[in-house]
């Protein structure tokens, strides 16, 4: 661990997976903005001219709203993928062996990748949802969200927890 310390060489080249990953969270992340864009505009033709936001509440308010859900995945997005390119090691419970350390770190970058790709993924499903619900244009939360929210936040966590443990029993 000291080695890898001294070294100051945390960062794992990407390979063509990570770079597929980092497309696809680049993606989603934009169509976030387009969607949220698309959905903001369909409100706005549909409110009525003295509409205002303070006075008369209605679902028209989500108009005024809707940039905050981009803006916050936005932020996370760009903390996420700093945190990335700057990996911290840190010492852990166990006795890492040196030889390790690096598929260590791998492990640990693509976990964040994925993290990364599922907020993106969780917040396009939330504006997707508050439009639908918000507008009165859809009948309400699906049943299918019940299994994929908790797949989407979980699964990946469960997923590279037993590629550290498959990777500590080599």
């Amino acid at each position: 661990m000291k080695d890898l310390l001294e070294k100051k060489n945390y960062y794992q080249p990407l390979t063509w997976l990570d770079k597929v990953m980092e497309f696809f969270c680049f993606v989603a992340l934009v169509c976030l903005w387009g969607l949220t864009w698309y959905f903001h505009e369909m409100e706005l033709r549909s409110a009525p001219q003295d509409f205002s936001f303070f006075k008369n509440p209605s679902y028209y308010w989500a108009s005024n709203m809707t940039y905050t859900m981009p803006v916050i995945a936005t932020a996370i997005y760009i903390m996420l993928t700093y945190r990335n390119r700057r990996p911290i090691p840190v010492e852990h419970v166990i006795e890492v062996d040196p030889q390790k350390q690096a598929k260590l770190l791998q492990i640990n970058q693509r976990l964040m990748r994925w993290i990364k790709i599922n907020m993106v993924f969780i917040f396009i499903i939330i504006e997707v949802l508050s439009y639908t619900t918000g507008s009165n244009g859809g009948t309400g939360i699906p049943y299918f969200i019940v299994f994929v929210l908790p797949v989407l936040m979980v699964g990946p966590v469960v997923y590279f927890l037993f590629e550290f443990s498959k990777n500590q029993l080599e």
